[in-house]
């Protein structure tokens, strides 16, 4: 999990956008699951993650999609990476499939 979040971290020029001294201190990165409240932040990332890989024209969500599907129907859950002052630096979106071939 800790190798998802420092790629992501580092797809999303995180690292760039930190001092130097704030990336060699997290040293003890914490995760948290999200909120519902957290809609805003997860749409951020998204939109980081579309402008890095130059597809933010792709993006369609909002964050009332969000809710809707990660926190009403419960399609998909979020968690976040945080630094030692508890700011979310990375999150991981991740959905569960069930295969009808496989049981």
């Amino acid at each position: 999990m800790l190798f998802i979040f420092t790629f992501l971290l580092k797809k999303l020029n995180v690292y760039a956008k930190l001092k130097k001294t704030e990336v060699q201190n997290m040293k003890n990165i914490k995760f948290k699951l999200a909120t519902e409240q957290d809609c805003g932040t997860i749409l951020f990332f998204i939109k980081s993650l579309a402008d890095y890989e130059k597809m933010s024209d792709d993006v369609i969500a909002d964050e009332a999609t969000l809710r809707e599907w990660i926190f009403e129907r419960k399609k998909a859950e979020v968690i976040f990476a945080l630094n030692d002052e508890g700011k979310e630096v990375g999150f991981a979106l991740f959905f569960h499939n069930f295969s009808t071939f496989l049981g």
